[in-house]
């Protein structure tokens, strides 16, 4: 097999090489061997006159490569090698002295005054940005380039939407749900503004409520067992995922048990209301039971669920019947949550609390702040019902001590170690820890033995005292 003979490499071919790339690197990539013969000959520098090259830099080309840079991060990125050099032997000070060094103030000055933001003048301006950072002038620089901290005032992105903006915004959704999803910017905007309560147009949850006709009723169809699943909802997508891909659903896991997929929603009803809904969804399992089906309802009876609660006029008329609070709470717990929740109790402005006989509860004392909360059966109740004597023994520090709190979390509790055949105390301890320090074993280990699931340890049982 005859071998391959390349052509003689001398300077006509080896700049025709050369013509072909831009670069010194892409010339050697393209052509090892036309490069290493070019950098022997000394061709290399005619080839690419404008690029500084050499085998080690001397103090002359260094000189030459800082003196056409304006920076030393410019200095630095074009010619690293140069820039070591020159940064070892002392030479950066002399060529490109430090930015912040020989920079007037009135120089810094003009340049921050012709920028809008501290973020444009550190762009456009980086070698003046610090210099002034280093003489302490950005602050100064403040009202040129209209500079504000976030905790001044609001963000610069919100200050350039106008009201009218976020309104014309708004105007494109029905529902404040819609609105707070899909432009959840202009949302907080208009949160921040306090715009909502104007945006008269965009329907609340309690009024989506109100307006009743949100129910619709369907059905899934196992055919070849004659199982159904019959439910009611208002999100239809949402449910339809929730049957299909969380595993815990009865309808998922009836698929899964006889090795099918789940089958295609069938809707019966659409777009009718709440006591429609429930009507209708009990006679279709009355018939399909007729029929033969087996129903995969856990419960075997409809119910109208929390799409019947009451309207904002209802809870208003009811809450007419009462003069405090508390006594609105005993009546009707949901109605008064649903006053609280929606803030329609701020209409109902003939309510109020209870007070102490002196006068108000501000000035009470400790036993009728307990005459008070003996009435109710927690924290939350108390809270709820009396709110401004919760308030006198939260503020003295009488909270814990009229509802104490045994197992609250932080707390620790002591642990007795007892004989595991007489039970009699042997040791005491402030809590699990101490416990296991002086038994020199692991917390977890008395748990287990206090939880049950160990009779004994280090030769004790233990428990709580």
């Amino acid at each position: 097999m005859p071998r391959f003979r390349r052509k003689i490499l001398d300077k006509a071919v080896c700049q025709s090489i050369a013509n072909k790339c831009k670069t010194r690197t892409e010339f050697a990539r393209t052509d090892a061997s036309a490069y290493k013969k070019s950098c022997n000959e000394g061709w290399i520098v005619e080839f690419f006159p404008n690029t500084i090259y050499h085998a080690k830099w001397t103090k002359k080309s260094c000189k030459r490569a800082a003196l056409s840079c304006n920076t030393r991060n410019e200095f630095k990125k074009k010619f690293s090698a140069a820039w070591r050099e020159a940064l070892r032997n002392g030479w950066l000070d002399d060529w490109l002295p430090k930015e912040h060094k020989n920079v007037s103030y009135e120089r810094c000055h003009e340049a921050a005054s012709q920028c809008k933001s501290k973020t444009e003048f550190r762009k456009k301006y980086g070698h003046l940005y610090n210099a002034a950072l280093h003489g302490h002038w950005v602050d100064r620089f403040a009202k040129e380039f209209n500079y504000r901290t976030t905790h001044e005032c609001e963000s610069i992105a919100q200050r350039k939407y106008l009201d009218d903006d976020v309104r014309a915004v708004a105007k494109r959704f029905k529902k404040l749900s819609e609105f707070r999803k899909q432009a959840k910017r202009m949302y907080d905007i208009a949160y921040e503004r306090k715009l909502l309560p104007s945006f008269t147009w965009l329907k609340r949850n309690e009024e989506v409520v109100a307006n009743g006709f949100v129910d619709c009723v369907y059905v899934y169809e196992f055919i070849g067992t004659k199982t159904v699943y019959i439910g009611r909802t208002v999100n239809k997508q949402h449910r339809d995922n929730a049957h299909r891909n969380n595993a815990k659903d009865c309808v998922r896991m009836y698929a899964d048990q006889i090795k099918v997929p789940v089958p295609v929603v069938k809707y019966l009803a659409d777009q009718i209301s709440p006591q429609e809904g429930s009507k209708y969804e009990a006679m279709m399992m009355q018939n399909y039971l007729n029929n033969g089906w087996t129903l995969l309802n856990k419960q075997k009876f409809s119910g109208l669920g929390t799409l019947t609660r009451v309207s904002k006029k209802e809870c208003i008329d009811f809450a007419k019947r009462f003069e405090y609070w508390n006594d609105l709470y005993k009546a009707s717990t949901s109605k008064f949550n649903m006053l609280r929740k929606y803030g329609w109790d701020k209409e109902c402005v003939w309510l109020k609390d209870k007070k102490a006989k002196n006068g108000t509860w501000s000035r009470a004392t400790l036993d009728q702040i307990k005459n008070e909360s003996s009435k109710y059966h927690n924290r939350t109740e108390f809270m709820r019902c009396s709110k401004t004597a919760y308030e006198r023994a939260r503020s003295q520090g009488w909270v814990d001590i009229l509802f104490p709190v045994s197992n609250q979390r932080g707390i620790p509790k002591p642990v007795a170690a007892c004989d595991p055949l007489t039970g009699a105390v042997m040791k005491t301890y402030t809590s699990i820890k101490d416990a296991a320090k002086d038994l020199k074993t692991m917390p977890q280990t008395i748990t287990s033995v206090l939880k049950g699931r160990r009779k004994k340890h280090r030769g004790y049982t233990f428990k709580y005292i």
